[in-house]
């Protein structure tokens, strides 16, 4: 059955994370007392690991898993009022009820021309409707201000400019004058080029020889400082990214079994027409577990 969308932060993801999380932690305890050790170096030290090297031993496995997450291999489709021949077309609008979206995409999931998996596989579907085209527009910005589809994007795009043009019509803008000022990349200049190269080996040796102004302690007391740092961006970056799974728009399934099934258990799900007089249907179908990332985002 259709679920609202419920824009969740993905389980495998934050597992991913609590995978991390001892060796994050450690660092500015770990890399205040390296500087307090380094404060007191006199002569020759002995070398030791870093005690963050044990819980960092996971390290290629959390790596493995990532890429694995990440590793999307999934066929996609999108069925909107805007593709030929789908919709509706009226004048320079198109319109597109959700049952004839729906026999749309139930077409293309039999069309023997496709190259769709065989065997067992799953399939989340995205539905978006709306009113008019100003709904429509608000109603896919909402869904791609939180996980950006490119071909729902163009969508948005289409329908906020269907919107408004009945009242763009009577506005006449004066246009710029030509010549338009450009940015510039001095780099476009092949003497500026030029020079690049040839002054880029001298000052080379200029930076070489003046690293070697400051003693090794403080070089490396600097450099413990930006890991440190880097340690601290790196956690702030993931809780602004988690921050933003909230909210929803939409309503989705999560289906399996073979394509034949999947497209049965498709056509069986309720669709109300109603007032709605444009929709949407993304597909994406492939193997289950290439499937995780829309299936947690989406709140499936």
């Amino acid at each position: 059955m259709w679920k609202p969308v419920n824009y969740t932060l993905p389980e495998s993801a934050a597992g991913i994370k609590q995978g991390a999380d001892p060796v994050l932690n450690s660092v500015p305890g770990e890399v205040g007392a390296a500087q307090s050790r380094l404060n007191g170096v006199a002569g020759f030290i002995p070398v030791t690991p870093s005690p963050v090297s044990g819980p960092a031993g996971n390290a290629e496995n959390l790596i493995s898993r990532l890429n694995s997450l990440l590793a999307i291999s999934a066929d996609f489709l999108c069925v909107h009022p805007y593709v030929h021949p789908v919709g509706d077309k009226r004048g320079d609008y198109a319109y597109l009820s959700p049952s004839s979206c729906r026999d749309a995409v139930l077409a293309k999931l039999a069309d023997p021309y496709e190259n769709l998996p065989e065997g067992d596989c799953a399939a989340v579907f995205l539905q978006i409707t709306g009113y008019d085209h100003a709904d429509m527009a608000k109603k896919l910005a909402a869904f791609n201000t939180v996980f950006p589809v490119v071909p729902l994007q163009l969508v948005q795009r289409r329908a906020a400019d269907l919107a408004v043009l009945e009242t763009e019509k009577f506005i006449f803008g004066t246009g710029f004058v030509s010549p338009k000022f450009q940015k510039l990349d001095e780099r476009q200049h092949k003497k500026n080029r030029d020079m690049d190269t040839a002054m880029a080996s001298m000052l080379a040796y200029c930076h070489g020889y003046d690293t070697q102004n400051k003693r090794p302690e403080t070089r490396l007391q600097e450099v413990m400082a930006k890991k440190q740092n880097k340690a601290a961006e790196a956690a702030a970056s993931w809780a602004e990214l988690a921050a933003t799974f909230a909210g929803g728009s939409g309503q989705a399934a999560y289906l399996t079994g073979s394509v034949g099934q999947i497209r049965n258990d498709f056509s069986k799900l309720a669709i109300t027409d109603g007032a709605h007089v444009l929709s949407v249907i993304c597909c994406w179908i492939g193997q289950p577990e290439k499937m995780a990332i829309f299936k947690e985002v989406l709140g499936l």
